[in-house]
Protein backbone atom coordinates (compact mmCIF):
# COMPACT_ATOMS: atom_id res chain seq x y z
CA UNK A 1 0.00 0.00 0.00
CA UNK A 2 1.20 3.38 -0.87
CA UNK A 3 -0.70 6.48 -0.07
CA UNK A 4 -3.37 4.16 1.47
CA UNK A 5 -4.15 3.05 -1.76
CA UNK A 6 -5.01 -0.37 -2.55
CA UNK A 7 -5.64 -1.87 -6.39
CA UNK A 8 -8.20 -4.40 -6.73
CA UNK A 9 -10.09 -5.85 -9.80
CA UNK A 10 -13.25 -2.96 -10.89
CA UNK A 11 -16.48 -3.59 -12.28
CA UNK A 12 -17.93 -1.66 -15.11
CA UNK A 13 -18.86 1.61 -14.18
CA UNK A 14 -21.22 4.87 -15.25
CA UNK A 15 -19.37 6.50 -17.93
CA UNK A 16 -17.82 3.58 -19.10
CA UNK A 17 -19.09 1.05 -21.73
CA UNK A 18 -19.41 -2.88 -21.55
CA UNK A 19 -15.84 -3.45 -21.53
CA UNK A 20 -14.67 -5.99 -24.42
CA UNK A 21 -13.60 -9.38 -23.43
CA UNK A 22 -10.38 -8.40 -23.33
CA UNK A 23 -10.49 -5.31 -21.44
CA UNK A 24 -13.21 -7.21 -19.03
CA UNK A 25 -10.52 -10.34 -18.19
CA UNK A 26 -8.05 -7.42 -17.60
CA UNK A 27 -7.77 -6.33 -14.11
CA UNK A 28 -8.41 -3.30 -13.66
CA UNK A 29 -7.26 -0.60 -11.07
CA UNK A 30 -9.53 1.59 -8.80
CA UNK A 31 -9.19 3.51 -5.92
CA UNK A 32 -11.21 4.24 -3.02
CA UNK A 33 -11.06 8.38 -1.22
CA UNK A 34 -11.67 8.69 2.48
CA UNK A 35 -12.71 11.19 4.21
CA UNK A 36 -13.37 13.39 1.17
CA UNK A 37 -15.82 15.60 2.67
CA UNK A 38 -15.79 17.95 5.97
CA UNK A 39 -19.54 18.96 7.23
CA UNK A 40 -21.20 18.30 3.83
CA UNK A 41 -18.52 20.04 1.70
CA UNK A 42 -17.57 18.53 -1.37
CA UNK A 43 -14.13 19.54 -0.55
CA UNK A 44 -12.23 19.49 2.64
CA UNK A 45 -12.48 22.17 5.11
CA UNK A 46 -9.41 24.18 6.34
CA UNK A 47 -8.18 21.90 9.32
CA UNK A 48 -9.57 18.89 8.24
CA UNK A 49 -7.42 15.78 6.64
CA UNK A 50 -7.89 13.77 4.40
CA UNK A 51 -7.04 9.83 3.87
CA UNK A 52 -6.93 6.93 1.85
CA UNK A 53 -7.77 3.75 3.06
CA UNK A 54 -7.57 0.32 1.19
CA UNK A 55 -11.01 -1.10 -0.18
CA UNK A 56 -10.43 -4.12 0.80
CA UNK A 57 -9.17 -3.92 5.03
CA UNK A 58 -6.30 -5.71 5.42
CA UNK A 59 -4.93 -5.29 1.55
CA UNK A 60 -1.27 -3.87 1.36
CA UNK A 61 -0.03 -2.98 -2.41
CA UNK A 62 2.83 -0.85 -3.66
CA UNK A 63 2.16 1.56 -5.92
CA UNK A 64 5.23 3.68 -8.05
CA UNK A 65 4.79 7.30 -7.83
CA UNK A 66 5.59 9.09 -11.37
CA UNK A 67 4.68 12.74 -12.19
CA UNK A 68 1.69 12.90 -9.59
CA UNK A 69 2.01 16.37 -7.74
CA UNK A 70 -0.78 17.55 -6.17
CA UNK A 71 -0.63 21.65 -6.43
CA UNK A 72 -2.27 23.48 -3.09
CA UNK A 73 -4.72 26.43 -3.59
CA UNK A 74 -6.74 28.90 -1.62
CA UNK A 75 -10.20 29.77 -2.13
CA UNK A 76 -10.47 33.33 -0.58
CA UNK A 77 -15.01 32.26 -0.28
CA UNK A 78 -16.55 32.80 2.59
CA UNK A 79 -16.25 29.08 3.45
CA UNK A 80 -12.86 29.49 3.65
CA UNK A 81 -11.72 26.26 2.14
CA UNK A 82 -8.04 25.04 1.76
CA UNK A 83 -6.99 22.42 -1.27
CA UNK A 84 -4.47 19.67 -0.44
CA UNK A 85 -0.81 20.23 0.64
CA UNK A 86 0.28 16.58 0.87
CA UNK A 87 1.73 17.63 -2.46
CA UNK A 88 1.93 21.13 -3.19
CA UNK A 89 3.45 23.43 -6.05
CA UNK A 90 6.00 26.14 -4.92
CA UNK A 91 7.41 28.63 -7.09
CA UNK A 92 6.57 26.16 -9.60
CA UNK A 93 8.21 23.38 -8.24
CA UNK A 94 6.37 20.29 -6.83
CA UNK A 95 7.00 19.20 -3.20
CA UNK A 96 5.30 16.36 -0.93
CA UNK A 97 4.62 15.12 2.51
CA UNK A 98 4.65 11.70 3.37
CA UNK A 99 5.16 9.65 6.02
CA UNK A 100 5.85 6.04 6.21
CA UNK A 101 2.64 3.98 4.93
CA UNK A 102 0.45 2.59 7.54
CA UNK A 103 -1.50 -0.63 7.87
CA UNK A 104 -5.25 -0.88 7.32
CA UNK A 105 -5.32 -0.57 11.05
CA UNK A 106 -3.65 2.91 11.52
CA UNK A 107 -0.41 1.20 12.72
CA UNK A 108 2.61 3.14 11.15
CA UNK A 109 5.30 0.53 9.48
CA UNK A 110 8.44 0.03 10.15
CA UNK A 111 11.19 1.00 7.66
CA UNK A 112 11.58 -3.00 7.12
CA UNK A 113 8.11 -3.25 6.25
CA UNK A 114 7.51 -0.36 4.66
CA UNK A 115 10.52 -0.43 1.91
CA UNK A 116 9.61 -3.09 -1.12
CA UNK A 117 13.12 -2.58 -3.04
CA UNK A 118 15.62 -0.51 -3.57
CA UNK A 119 13.38 2.52 -5.09
CA UNK A 120 10.05 1.38 -4.28
CA UNK A 121 8.45 1.90 -0.83
CA UNK A 122 4.78 2.37 0.62
CA UNK A 123 4.44 6.01 2.18
CA UNK A 124 0.89 7.49 3.45
CA UNK A 125 0.12 11.07 3.11
CA UNK A 126 0.67 13.77 5.24
CA UNK A 127 -2.40 16.21 4.01
CA UNK A 128 -5.58 16.18 1.69
CA UNK A 129 -5.40 16.06 -2.13
CA UNK A 130 -7.20 18.07 -4.80
CA UNK A 131 -9.72 15.96 -7.34
CA UNK A 132 -10.87 17.15 -10.97
CA UNK A 133 -13.88 15.46 -12.19
CA UNK A 134 -13.10 14.70 -15.70
CA UNK A 135 -15.54 14.99 -18.93
CA UNK A 136 -17.15 17.77 -17.36
CA UNK A 137 -16.28 22.30 -16.91
CA UNK A 138 -18.19 24.42 -14.15
CA UNK A 139 -18.19 28.22 -13.70
CA UNK A 140 -15.33 29.08 -11.44
CA UNK A 141 -16.05 30.23 -8.07
CA UNK A 142 -12.45 32.15 -7.59
CA UNK A 143 -9.34 32.30 -10.08
CA UNK A 144 -6.36 34.39 -9.94
CA UNK A 145 -6.18 37.81 -11.98
CA UNK A 146 -4.17 38.82 -14.63
CA UNK A 147 -0.60 38.85 -12.97
CA UNK A 148 -1.42 37.80 -9.56
CA UNK A 149 -0.76 35.07 -7.21
CA UNK A 150 -3.51 34.71 -4.92
CA UNK A 151 -6.97 32.84 -5.59
CA UNK A 152 -9.67 35.68 -5.28
CA UNK A 153 -13.45 35.01 -5.70
CA UNK A 154 -15.20 35.79 -8.88
CA UNK A 155 -17.91 38.04 -6.71
CA UNK A 156 -15.00 40.44 -6.05
CA UNK A 157 -15.27 43.92 -7.98
CA UNK A 158 -12.08 43.26 -9.43
CA UNK A 159 -13.22 40.58 -11.23
CA UNK A 160 -16.27 42.91 -12.72
CA UNK A 161 -14.03 45.34 -13.71
CA UNK A 162 -11.63 42.75 -15.72
CA UNK A 163 -14.25 40.75 -17.24
CA UNK A 164 -16.09 44.30 -18.29
CA UNK A 165 -12.75 45.00 -20.55
CA UNK A 166 -10.43 41.92 -20.52
CA UNK A 167 -8.68 43.51 -23.39
CA UNK A 168 -7.63 46.38 -21.65
CA UNK A 169 -4.25 47.52 -21.90
CA UNK A 170 -3.66 47.62 -18.36
CA UNK A 171 -4.09 43.55 -18.40
CA UNK A 172 -1.23 43.09 -21.16
CA UNK A 173 -1.63 42.19 -24.66
CA UNK A 174 -3.03 39.22 -26.07
CA UNK A 175 -2.44 37.79 -29.66
CA UNK A 176 -5.49 36.44 -30.74
CA UNK A 177 -7.43 35.48 -33.77
CA UNK A 178 -9.71 38.72 -34.83
CA UNK A 179 -12.92 36.04 -34.87
CA UNK A 180 -11.98 34.71 -31.31
CA UNK A 181 -11.13 38.18 -30.24
CA UNK A 182 -14.96 39.28 -31.45
CA UNK A 183 -16.41 35.87 -30.18
CA UNK A 184 -15.03 36.75 -26.59
CA UNK A 185 -15.82 40.26 -27.27
CA UNK A 186 -19.59 39.82 -27.69
CA UNK A 187 -19.78 37.70 -24.03
CA UNK A 188 -17.70 40.16 -21.86
CA UNK A 189 -18.86 43.64 -20.86
CA UNK A 190 -20.26 45.10 -17.54
CA UNK A 191 -22.35 41.93 -15.25
CA UNK A 192 -19.99 39.15 -16.86
CA UNK A 193 -18.64 38.37 -13.44
CA UNK A 194 -22.31 38.63 -11.63
CA UNK A 195 -23.24 35.88 -14.15
CA UNK A 196 -20.19 33.60 -13.85
CA UNK A 197 -20.51 33.49 -9.83
CA UNK A 198 -23.88 32.69 -10.21
CA UNK A 199 -23.78 29.76 -11.90
CA UNK A 200 -20.53 29.27 -9.99
CA UNK A 201 -22.25 29.05 -6.92
CA UNK A 202 -25.41 27.05 -8.68
CA UNK A 203 -22.76 24.44 -9.37
CA UNK A 204 -21.38 24.51 -5.91
CA UNK A 205 -24.52 24.49 -4.38
CA UNK A 206 -26.02 21.59 -6.48
CA UNK A 207 -23.08 19.10 -6.03
CA UNK A 208 -22.90 19.66 -2.23
CA UNK A 209 -26.14 18.76 -2.21
CA UNK A 210 -25.73 15.55 -4.28
CA UNK A 211 -22.87 13.83 -2.35
CA UNK A 212 -25.43 15.51 1.04
CA UNK A 213 -28.35 13.29 -0.50
CA UNK A 214 -25.59 10.22 -1.17
CA UNK A 215 -24.55 9.87 2.90
CA UNK A 216 -28.45 9.97 3.53
CA UNK A 217 -29.44 7.42 1.15
CA UNK A 218 -26.75 5.50 2.23
CA UNK A 219 -27.31 6.09 5.86
CA UNK A 220 -23.61 6.88 7.04
CA UNK A 221 -21.69 9.83 8.73
CA UNK A 222 -19.00 12.23 6.77
CA UNK A 223 -16.21 9.99 8.29
CA UNK A 224 -17.52 6.97 7.16
CA UNK A 225 -19.00 8.31 3.38
CA UNK A 226 -16.57 6.46 0.49
CA UNK A 227 -16.40 7.76 -2.84
CA UNK A 228 -15.24 5.50 -5.75
CA UNK A 229 -13.16 7.19 -8.40
CA UNK A 230 -12.24 5.89 -11.92
CA UNK A 231 -9.50 6.87 -13.23
CA UNK A 232 -8.57 7.57 -17.13
CA UNK A 233 -5.34 7.90 -18.97
CA UNK A 234 -4.41 11.18 -17.17
CA UNK A 235 -4.52 10.40 -13.38
CA UNK A 236 -3.31 13.68 -12.63
CA UNK A 237 -3.40 16.87 -14.66
CA UNK A 238 -0.86 19.88 -14.90
CA UNK A 239 -1.85 21.37 -11.16
CA UNK A 240 -1.30 17.55 -10.20
CA UNK A 241 -5.32 17.20 -8.99
CA UNK A 242 -6.32 13.45 -9.14
CA UNK A 243 -8.34 13.29 -12.78
CA UNK A 244 -11.39 11.19 -11.83
CA UNK A 245 -15.23 9.53 -12.68
CA UNK A 246 -16.34 10.18 -8.95
CA UNK A 247 -19.15 8.70 -7.49
CA UNK A 248 -20.46 7.07 -4.04
CA UNK A 249 -18.81 3.82 -3.54
CA UNK A 250 -21.56 1.24 -3.68
CA UNK A 251 -20.68 -2.52 -4.40
CA UNK A 252 -24.61 -3.18 -5.31
CA UNK A 253 -25.35 -2.34 -8.71
CA UNK A 254 -29.10 -2.22 -8.37
CA UNK A 255 -30.19 1.64 -7.13
CA UNK A 256 -26.37 3.07 -8.08
CA UNK A 257 -26.49 6.93 -9.28
CA UNK A 258 -25.17 8.63 -12.05
CA UNK A 259 -21.61 9.64 -11.14
CA UNK A 260 -21.31 13.31 -9.86
CA UNK A 261 -20.02 13.88 -13.59
CA UNK A 262 -22.96 12.97 -15.19
CA UNK A 263 -25.20 14.62 -12.71
CA UNK A 264 -23.66 17.55 -13.13
CA UNK A 265 -24.14 17.79 -16.95
CA UNK A 266 -27.99 16.68 -16.83
CA UNK A 267 -28.77 19.40 -14.46
CA UNK A 268 -27.36 22.05 -16.35
CA UNK A 269 -24.54 22.85 -14.04
CA UNK A 270 -22.05 22.18 -16.01
CA UNK A 271 -20.94 22.10 -19.40
CA UNK A 272 -18.92 18.84 -21.56
CA UNK A 273 -15.23 19.42 -21.36
CA UNK A 274 -14.09 16.00 -23.29
CA UNK A 275 -10.54 15.90 -23.43
CA UNK A 276 -8.55 13.13 -25.53
CA UNK A 277 -7.93 10.54 -24.49
CA UNK A 278 -9.46 10.70 -21.01
CA UNK A 279 -13.65 9.69 -22.39
CA UNK A 280 -14.78 6.34 -23.95
CA UNK A 281 -14.27 4.85 -26.11
CA UNK A 282 -10.80 5.75 -26.13
CA UNK A 283 -9.83 5.86 -22.61
CA UNK A 284 -10.49 2.12 -23.03
CA UNK A 285 -7.64 1.11 -25.87
CA UNK A 286 -4.42 -0.04 -24.54
CA UNK A 287 -2.17 2.79 -26.41
CA UNK A 288 -2.28 6.19 -27.09
CA UNK A 289 -1.80 5.44 -31.00
CA UNK A 290 -4.47 3.05 -30.78
CA UNK A 291 -6.72 5.61 -29.24
CA UNK A 292 -6.19 7.98 -32.15
CA UNK A 293 -9.88 8.85 -34.05
CA UNK A 294 -9.95 7.75 -37.19
CA UNK A 295 -10.23 10.67 -39.86
CA UNK A 296 -13.75 10.40 -40.95
CA UNK A 297 -15.28 8.52 -38.01
CA UNK A 298 -16.01 11.21 -35.56
CA UNK A 299 -19.82 11.17 -35.97
CA UNK A 300 -20.08 7.47 -36.03
CA UNK A 301 -17.66 6.85 -32.86
CA UNK A 302 -20.02 9.97 -30.97
CA UNK A 303 -23.37 8.30 -32.21
CA UNK A 304 -22.71 4.75 -31.33
CA UNK A 305 -20.48 4.49 -28.67
CA UNK A 306 -23.64 4.30 -25.66
CA UNK A 307 -21.72 6.20 -22.76
CA UNK A 308 -20.67 9.35 -25.16
CA UNK A 309 -24.16 8.99 -26.73
CA UNK A 310 -26.05 9.22 -23.59
CA UNK A 311 -23.70 12.00 -22.19
CA UNK A 312 -23.92 14.30 -25.00
CA UNK A 313 -27.85 13.43 -24.87
CA UNK A 314 -28.26 14.69 -21.47
CA UNK A 315 -26.33 17.76 -22.26
CA UNK A 316 -28.40 18.13 -25.92
CA UNK A 317 -31.95 17.86 -23.20
CA UNK A 318 -30.56 20.22 -20.37
CA UNK A 319 -30.35 22.46 -23.39
CA UNK A 320 -33.32 22.04 -24.43
CA UNK A 321 -34.92 21.92 -21.50
CA UNK A 322 -32.90 25.55 -20.57
CA UNK A 323 -31.26 24.35 -17.11
CA UNK A 324 -28.68 26.01 -15.55
CA UNK A 325 -26.00 27.28 -17.82
CA UNK A 326 -28.41 27.10 -20.37
CA UNK A 327 -30.95 28.98 -18.93
CA UNK A 328 -33.43 31.47 -21.42
CA UNK A 329 -32.84 34.54 -19.40
CA UNK A 330 -29.34 34.36 -17.59
CA UNK A 331 -27.14 31.33 -19.04
CA UNK A 332 -23.94 31.42 -18.41
CA UNK A 333 -22.16 34.09 -20.88
CA UNK A 334 -18.21 33.37 -20.32
CA UNK A 335 -17.19 29.57 -20.68
CA UNK A 336 -14.70 28.37 -17.95
CA UNK A 337 -12.08 27.62 -19.35
CA UNK A 338 -12.44 31.37 -21.61
CA UNK A 339 -11.92 33.04 -18.29
CA UNK A 340 -9.21 31.12 -17.25
CA UNK A 341 -7.24 31.60 -20.45
CA UNK A 342 -8.49 35.38 -20.31
CA UNK A 343 -7.14 35.75 -16.56
CA UNK A 344 -3.85 33.89 -17.64
CA UNK A 345 -3.39 36.09 -20.92
CA UNK A 346 -3.03 32.89 -23.00
CA UNK A 347 -4.15 31.78 -25.97
CA UNK A 348 -6.18 28.35 -26.21
CA UNK A 349 -4.31 25.55 -27.00
CA UNK A 350 -5.98 22.65 -27.39
CA UNK A 351 -7.04 21.58 -31.21
CA UNK A 352 -10.51 20.50 -31.81
CA UNK A 353 -12.70 17.57 -33.67
CA UNK A 354 -16.10 18.33 -34.55
CA UNK A 355 -17.97 15.13 -32.92
CA UNK A 356 -21.05 15.48 -35.30
CA UNK A 357 -18.82 15.67 -38.62
CA UNK A 358 -17.61 12.97 -41.05
CA UNK A 359 -14.79 15.24 -42.22
CA UNK A 360 -11.28 15.10 -40.93
CA UNK A 361 -10.36 18.23 -39.94
CA UNK A 362 -8.61 19.62 -36.94
CA UNK A 363 -10.41 22.72 -36.07
CA UNK A 364 -7.80 25.46 -34.63
CA UNK A 365 -7.51 26.12 -30.95
CA UNK A 366 -8.37 29.75 -31.63
CA UNK A 367 -11.67 28.52 -33.50
CA UNK A 368 -13.47 26.29 -31.14
CA UNK A 369 -16.40 28.33 -30.96
CA UNK A 370 -16.91 27.64 -34.95
CA UNK A 371 -18.28 24.33 -32.99
CA UNK A 372 -21.52 25.66 -31.56
CA UNK A 373 -22.41 23.17 -29.35
CA UNK A 374 -20.37 22.40 -26.16
CA UNK A 375 -21.20 18.49 -26.23
CA UNK A 376 -19.69 18.47 -29.89
CA UNK A 377 -15.74 19.40 -29.49
CA UNK A 378 -13.48 16.81 -28.30
CA UNK A 379 -10.50 18.42 -27.50
CA UNK A 380 -6.92 17.44 -28.32
CA UNK A 381 -3.73 18.67 -26.56
CA UNK A 382 -0.65 19.96 -29.21
CA UNK A 383 1.68 16.78 -27.38
CA UNK A 384 -0.86 14.50 -29.15
CA UNK A 385 -2.07 16.46 -32.28
CA UNK A 386 0.91 14.99 -34.57
CA UNK A 387 -0.56 11.32 -33.79
CA UNK A 388 -3.66 12.80 -35.54
CA UNK A 389 -1.94 14.44 -38.64
CA UNK A 390 -0.14 11.21 -39.23
CA UNK A 391 -3.50 9.42 -39.19
CA UNK A 392 -4.52 11.55 -41.44
CA UNK A 393 -6.26 14.54 -39.65
CA UNK A 394 -5.82 17.96 -41.30
CA UNK A 395 -4.84 21.09 -39.07
CA UNK A 396 -7.10 24.09 -39.85
CA UNK A 397 -5.64 27.22 -40.82
CA UNK A 398 -5.57 30.91 -39.48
Amino acid sequence: MMNGLAATAAKPFPFESTWSKRQASTPRRHFTLVDILAKSSCWPRAGRVLQYCPRQRGASHEVRMSQSSIVAYKFDNSKERVMAKAIESILDKVTGHFGLGASANGVVDTPHKAVHDGDTFSVRAVGNFGLRFLGIDTPEISFQLPGKKPFTSIENADWERFLSDPFAAEYGAMLLDPALAAHLAAKVGAGCATNHAKHAKNAQAFLEQEVTSDIAAQALANDSFRLFLRFATDVVDRYGRLLAYVNRDQQEAAGRPLTYNERMLQAGMALPYFIWPNINPFRQQSSLPDAVLEPGMAADVAQHESSLRGVRLSVAQARNDKLGVFAANDGLRLEPFELRYLAQRRRPNRWVIDLSSTGNLLHHPQRYFDIAKHEDRLYVSDDHVDMFVAAGWVKQGI
